[in-house]
């Protein structure tokens, strides 16, 4: 008797698994994938991140001479780093605030514009399915990555001696 051996290629996959398929022959590339889309995503985020540190620096050279006068009248590094972070989590919460007040404006005017289906009306999406814990995610990184482009650049002017900081003035 003659024996037949199936290959049924690493079946039964995953609904992930089965989206990464290209053809029936061939093993979904999982991995491959995943880090195909975190290098992209990584990317993707890496570039704001620079821009913002870049931002952030080119402000705090112009604040040299402010900082300067207040290490002058006893302000201590700590104090300089505070109040420089402080500020831009201000402005993080402000940003993450207005951020989510215009999605859910953007849903609720644009909905017939922006979830418009090819097969005519609108997609069955709407302003309640902007989940929180994704906002909430997204948000702590944005806070993450403000702290980060804030602080080392406040970091490094707090350094900067009382002298040096005045003759910037």
């Amino acid at each position: 008797t003659e024996r037949f051996n199936l290959n049924i290629m690493e079946q039964q996959n995953t609904f992930f698994e089965q989206m990464l398929r290209k053809f029936g022959n061939e093993p979904p590339q999982v991995k491959k994938t995943i880090i195909r889309y975190a290098i992209i995503i990584l990317i993707v985020l890496l570039v704001p991140a620079i821009n913002l540190s870049g931002l952030t620096q080119s402000r705090m050279q112009k604040r040299i001479g402010e900082l300067g006068v207040r290490k002058a009248y006893g302000a201590t590094k700590n104090g300089l780093l505070g109040q420089v972070l402080s500020e831009n989590l201000l402005l993080t919460f402000m940003g993450g605030f207005v951020g989510l007040a215009f999605s859910y404006l953007s849903f609720w005017l644009l909905e017939g514009w922006l979830l418009a289906s090819d097969l005519g009306g609108v997609a069955g999406v709407n302003a309640s399915m902007i989940s929180p814990w994704i906002f909430l995610v997204a948000f702590a990184f944005c806070l993450l990555l403000n702290l980060l482009s804030a602080g080392i650049p406040a970091w490094r002017v707090a350094r900067i001696p009382v002298i040096n900081a005045l003759n910037e003035r």
